[in-house]
């Protein structure tokens, strides 16, 4: 599940992480997230975490780059992750989601770099599930297990350090627009991975609707 680091004490990273606790809460209460760290782990369950991860990722690497560029911020993100989610799934025999007809509604200016904290926290839980799923499903680099058992921990841990440095040097005034956008990027993983009907009531969140991942 995803997992946000300590905020190493920076002003701008304590209140953004106190302020975004609680989505970050709910985000690790996601089924399909928790079912990643469970001794039963299935395939199917496996796929369909890769599935609503997929989409997550693809949507915040096709907004957040233009408007990084554009605070002049030079932060460019790792198409790998988005090739092995792809191979993990083909590996699986699991068709590739459709976009997310949802608007990732990042908002503006320095809200770009509060969705990017959620993308690179998000980064650093991976090797714990790694190891899980490595043991539980037998999945391993090469063999449906890149995404979480192929990343490279230290360049991991290095991103999130040039993060805390791009927050470090961001003035408080930003700390709210920060803020919203960390908050847009954890609704947009939730509504990834929480079915709506049409008349907008919440979907039952077992393995079938989830599999599905086509009401968002």
């Amino acid at each position: 599940m995803p997992h946000i680091a300590p905020s190493y004490g920076a002003p701008m990273l304590t209140q953004l992480r106190a302020a975004t606790a609680a989505a970050h809460a709910r985000t690790e209460a996601i089924p399909a997230l928790l079912r990643l760290m469970t001794p039963g782990l299935t395939r199917a369950e496996y796929g369909v975490a890769l599935r609503g991860l997929l989409v997550f990722q693809a949507a915040l690497h096709r907004v957040l780059p233009p408007r990084l560029v554009r605070l002049g911020i030079d932060f460019p993100l790792p198409e790998a992750r988005l090739a092995s989610l792809r191979a993990d799934l083909q590996w699986l025999g699991a068709p590739l989601p459709p976009a997310s007809r949802h608007p990732l509604a990042v908002g503006r200016g320095a809200a770009a770099v509060g969705a990017l904290y959620v993308l690179e926290g998000s980064a650093l839980g991976g090797r714990v599930i790694g190891r899980h799923v490595q043991q539980t499903l037998g999945v391993t680099p090469g063999r449906g297990g890149d995404f979480f058992c192929g990343q490279d921990a230290e360049a991991a841990r290095r991103r999130w350090a040039e993060l805390c440095a791009v927050l470090a040097r961001l003035p408080e005034t930003q700390t709210k627009r920060v803020t919203q956008g960390a908050l847009a990027a954890f609704a947009f993983l939730d509504h990834v991975f929480t079915p709506r009907s049409p008349d907008g009531r919440l979907a039952k969140t077992d393995t079938a609707a989830l599999a599905a991942l086509t009401n968002y």
